[in-house]
């Protein structure tokens, strides 16, 4: 993984594409950033947020040392357009979609494991659930309570 980081090389301004958000293998949130004009993605861990959007090319300055590459100030990036390639925007949408549903669901999973209200309030939809015999009908289930939930937190 490459880290924003100074080197001996001046930096200089490159067009590089904004991926999204990726997980490491451990479940760590980092950027990927793609070299206009290649499909290798460098993934880069910022330590603020920021609002790139995915699919966007973006004046960034970098800098090489051999096989390292450092991203100096992402935060400063300059937006110059959108990618061309539909199917490629759409592979970048939804690998970051995809890491973005895997850390709220394991940022989730920890409150959960913190609130025992929580596990009391689930335990009666785990024995329904425990009693179906098909996934036809484990998905009818989800789909019910899903559409349930979303009803009820739209509704305020």
């Amino acid at each position: 993984m490459s880290e924003p980081a100074d080197t001996d090389v001046p930096p200089q301004p490159e067009r590089w594409i904004y991926g999204g958000q990726r997980l490491t293998a451990d479940n760590s949130k980092c950027h990927a950033w793609v070299p206009e004009g290649t499909d290798h993605e460098l993934l880069f861990r910022h330590k603020s947020r920021h609002g790139w959007a995915v699919g966007a090319i973006y004046q960034v300055t970098v800098s090489r040392n051999g096989e390292r590459v450092s991203l100096h100030e992402a935060a400063d990036a300059r937006w110059v357009g959108r990618i061309g390639d539909l199917a490629e925007r759409a592979r970048l949408e939804t690998l970051d979609m995809h890491a973005r549903d895997v850390l709220a669901s394991l940022a989730f999973e920890r409150k959960a494991k913190a609130d025992p209200a929580l596990a009391e309030a689930l335990a009666p939809l785990l024995a329904v659930a425990a009693t179906l015999s098909t996934s036809a009908q484990v998905r009818a289930l989800l789909g019910y309570v899903t559409e349930q939930v979303h009803r009820q937190r739209w509704a305020r």
